[in-house]
């Protein structure tokens, strides 16, 4: 049943999945990271639309992050909401730049447990850092999946 249910979800996937997103074709963790935080309470067309190019444009990598005003950081985060997010991603670059060696870049780790760690990052995240960067199997429930309870005369099930 695995086998079959996961070659299912492959073909879907060939066919209708979104492999064209920009967090989707590239295997630096930084893009991934920002991509999935901003996601969070935000559909992806907006973030497509108005906030993910920018502020990559304007902070490229975990260091241009760490090294930027925090202020500078709420600005560009302007309209997204939920500005601990921003200010988790601002920390967390800071504290992945105080862990480099010097002239090296920091970069985040590819395990899941460390990443857990770090500020704003959970489970969810942590997991999909680590599966779309890292190419770690790990299971990954995403946080635009919801449970609706269908109920009819013969069977109750939850699908997801």
């Amino acid at each position: 049943m695995y086998t079959q249910t996961h070659l299912m979800i492959q073909k879907w996937y060939k066919t209708q999945g979104r492999r064209t997103l920009p967090w989707r074709t590239t295997k630096d963790p930084y893009p991934i990271y920002l991509s999935e935080v901003m996601l969070q309470q935000t559909q992806v067309k907006t973030v497509l639309e108005r906030y993910y190019f920018p502020f990559l444009e304007k902070f490229p990598t975990l260091q241009a992050l760490g090294n930027a005003n925090l202020d500078e950081v709420l600005k560009m985060w302007e309209g997204l909401g939920y500005y601990n997010r921003a200010k988790n991603l601002h920390k967390t670059a800071q504290l992945l730049i105080q862990g480099q060696p010097h002239n090296s870049s920091p970069t985040l780790p590819s395990s899941i447990e460390e990443l857990i760690k770090l500020p704003g990052i959970g489970k969810n995240t942590a997991h999909a850092i680590a599966t779309f960067a890292y190419k770690k199997s790990c299971s990954h429930y995403g946080g635009q999946c919801q449970t609706y309870p269908l109920s009819s005369a013969s069977t109750q099930k939850s699908y997801r």
